[in-house]
């Protein structure tokens, strides 16, 4: 198959009920109804395919996401914003970023992404290759309870964004540059502590207590400021590394462990240690995430599913295999770890306002998160060793 990109508006060949035009410009949804036509039009489906081997399902998150199979010929993964949402930028910067990588042909990250069939930059639609079979490395984790392969798969996520910070270390993204579609800025989790009244209108009780207790408590209070100051933008970031943007491709077979890094919208130039920190932040958020419902932490704490035991040398794992793999020396490593348990915090106090959100009052998830970023911002020393199985100087 060959890549398609263009850069018009594009219009539906087929009609039907489920269609909804956006008023600006006419372009349509793609819908389950009108998903064939749509391959069709593009190419990516033979006229000669029966209805009988193709099957469509919406897997909508944050945009009309819509899964399509075929049988025998794989899938796609088809990704469309909402029309007038801010979601078009970002699905727009991610087609920059995989129209920069088509024309890579050699470049080492290739073999961790998506390969991307379609584009329209207009209409913010992206066709990708379906990775399948394939599950989220958070799915991978609950149903291998061997050290063994929990490590294997951390090593294999340090490798890949190791390969992704230093191929791109340095590079140009200034007016005129290949890559000049990518944004430098700070993360909206580092700016938490100046909302705007606009987000301090529509806030839950919940939502609001996170923001007070990051503003007046000792041991959060101004260090989203400190990250601030210390963000140092040298690299292309993917920008959103979670377990669900890391697909085990064919989790059946132990042998041949591979990683897929996906949903790359919040790609930018920014501070390397912010990848790592996703990634630690996101095991302690599964940690967190699959203990049991109770009223105190404590509670919590003696049903935890995804242990203490089986983090730590997942965790360690990962940063010495990044290390490795960009070859930091001593110094660089402690400098880099230091930033990074320090962002991992920051990302703790977002996931616990994001989770507050949508309560009327705190969770106790949310207490539990807004506890670990103190402990880890009042002693990072400490944390290297007891939540993250390091035991390298963090200062």
């Amino acid at each position: 198959m060959q890549e398609h990109h263009v850069d018009r508006g594009l219009h539906l060949l087929t009609t039907s009920r489920d269609e909804v035009p956006d008023p600006k410009n006419g372009l349509m949804y793609i819908t389950l109804a009108n998903a064939q036509s749509f391959l069709l039009s593009i190419e990516l489906l033979r006229p000669e395919s029966g209805t009988e081997e193709f099957v469509a399902m919406s897997a909508t998150r944050r945009n009309r996401n819509t899964v399509f199979r075929m049988a025998g010929h794989g899938g796609f993964l088809v990704k469309q914003p909402e029309f007038g949402s801010d979601s078009l930028v970002s699905v727009r910067r991610e087609i920059q970023f995989y129209r920069y990588m088509a024309r890579e042909d050699f470049h080492p990250l290739r073999p961790s992404m998506p390969t991307m069939r379609y584009s329209d930059l207009a209409s913010g639609i992206l066709v990708l290759d379906l990775v399948d079979p394939a599950v989220p490395l958070w799915e991978y984790y609950e149903h291998h309870d061997d050290v063994t392969d929990c490590v294997r798969a951390a090593e294999a996520l340090g490798e890949i964004l190791a390969v992704l910070h230093a191929s791109f270390d340095g590079v140009d993204v200034g007016p005129g540059s290949a890559t000049s579609f990518l944004a430098s800025r700070l993360p909206p989790a580092l700016t938490l502590d100046q909302p705007d009244l606009s987000l301090l209108t529509s806030l839950t009780r919940a939502a609001y207590q996170v923001l007070t207790h990051l503003q007046k408590s000792p041991d959060l209070s101004g260090r989203l400021e400190e990250l601030r100051r210390s963000w140092r933008p040298s690299t292309v970031l993917h920008g959103d590394v979670k377990l669900d943007n890391v697909l085990v491709l064919d989790p059946q077979d132990e042998q041949a462990l591979t990683l897929c890094l996906v949903d790359w919208e919040l790609a930018q130039f920014g501070d390397p240690a912010w990848d790592v920190a996703g990634a630690f932040h996101d095991f302690l958020v599964l940690w967190i995430m699959t203990m049991p419902d109770a009223v105190t932490l404590d509670g919590m704490l003696e049903g935890e599913r995804f242990t203490m035991q089986k983090m730590r040398p997942v965790l360690a794992s990962l940063w010495r295999h990044y290390c490795q793999t960009r070859t930091l020396d001593a110094s660089r490593s402690a400098e880099l770890l230091g930033k990074t348990v320090a962002l991992c915090g920051g990302r703790l106090v977002q996931s616990a306002f994001e989770l507050a959100l949508g309560a009327a009052e705190l969770p106790t998830r949310s207490r539990l998160m807004l506890q670990l970023a103190a402990n880890i911002w009042r002693d990072p020393d400490s944390a290297c060793g007891t939540l993250f199985g390091l035991s390298e100087v963090a200062s």
